[in-house]
């Protein structure tokens, strides 16, 4: 069995699934304290509760994610090569690529063979991660008592989990949106291959603290409001501003995507925790289909799992994750 372990800063989801048979056999969303004001801490304790309450992580061994402004995710295209020489090669495509020095960066690649332009040239997956970020999320783990087995990029789970239990669309362009607390994931795939990957700061928490100002009350009950479906319009209406904001970036994505490749993101497939309050409005204000999607599809879910049902948005990431092996 492999434990995907997605650390959020409001909850951690946490999955169990055999990537052999491709069971699922349990899963545990931990809501962290946000009376705690630090992130660490809040997630030490949230971390404390997952392996006091549940078996989930008896196994110790997890595949965790990282996300946020510490990574970068490119897709170039390279000459044919030896593996030889593209280990070579991808420290210099390295400086090309992101915004940091080489040196303060953990990074991998992976060569792309069904998506690669021609028999003389390669595409590559490329992941880069700030050390200090990584080195902070292991730590944290490990002194939980876990010890992680994989560290892969939240758009790389995302994209495994689509790609599962999603068959491709022959010359679809969509986009796989994940919505957090803190960052929102922006994907873009033209069937099953990825051509962008990009992380923005945006998620519930910058709704959740307007809606504490507005009220003048804690942040622990401005999220409870927040995930309130009879508060939806007022949430809406209040948020006008960072919505805005939201839809902008992801216009800006995608034009950069139809600049250089001359195709359209014709859907939205989007997932996390404010599924429900964003689907409607991202629809309207990009004008293009946003759907929810099951990340479940094509596992096999055990019967006892009876809540899952409305956990799946939240659980894309720990369930991509944890497909990693």
């Amino acid at each position: 069995m492999a434990i995907g372990l997605d650390l959020g800063t409001n909850s951690i989801k946490a999955v169990s699934l055999s990537p052999k048979d491709k069971s699922l056999d349990n899963y545990q969303v931990i809501y962290l304290d946000l009376k705690e004001e630090d992130s660490t801490t809040r997630l030490e304790t949230g971390l404390k509760k997952l392996l006091a309450e549940t078996s989930i992580a008896t196994r110790r061994l997890v595949n965790i994610g990282v996300r946020g402004a510490a990574v970068v995710v490119r897709y170039p295209t390279l000459p044919k090569m030896s593996k030889e020489e593209l280990a070579g090669a991808m420290r210099f495509e390295l400086e090309q690529h992101i915004p940091f020095k080489k040196e303060e960066v953990e990074y991998d690649f992976q060569v792309l063979e069904e998506f690669s332009p021609g028999p003389k040239s390669m595409k590559i997956a490329l992941a880069a991660v700030r050390k200090e970020f990584v080195a902070e999320q292991i730590k944290l783990i490990t002194e939980s008592g876990l010890k992680a087995a994989h560290v892969d990029t939240d758009s790389t789970a995302l994209i495994n989990v689509f790609t599962n239990s999603n068959p491709p669309t022959e010359g679809e362009v969509a986009a796989l949106i994940n919505i957090g607390f803190e960052t929102t994931n922006i994907n873009i795939l033209k069937g099953n291959e990825p051509f962008l990957s990009r992380d923005i700061q945006f998620g519930g928490s910058s709704l959740a603290k307007l809606i504490a100002k507005d009220r003048n009350i804690g942040l622990v009950e401005a999220d409870q409001i927040l995930k309130s479906k009879e508060e939806s319009q007022g949430i809406l209406e209040l948020a006008k501003e960072n919505l805005e904001s939201l839809a902008n970036e992801i216009r800006l994505s995608f034009g950069y995507y139809e600049s250089q490749f001359e195709k359209t993101v014709s859907k939205i497939y989007l997932s996390g925790g404010m599924v429900n309050l964003l689907q409607s409005f991202l629809q309207e204000r990009l004008g293009i289909p946003v759907t929810s999607w099951d990340p479940t599809l094509n596992l096999k879910v055990d019967a006892k799992l009876k809540d899952i049902e409305t956990d799946k948005p939240k659980l894309a990431v720990a369930i991509g994750l944890a497909l990693r092996g």
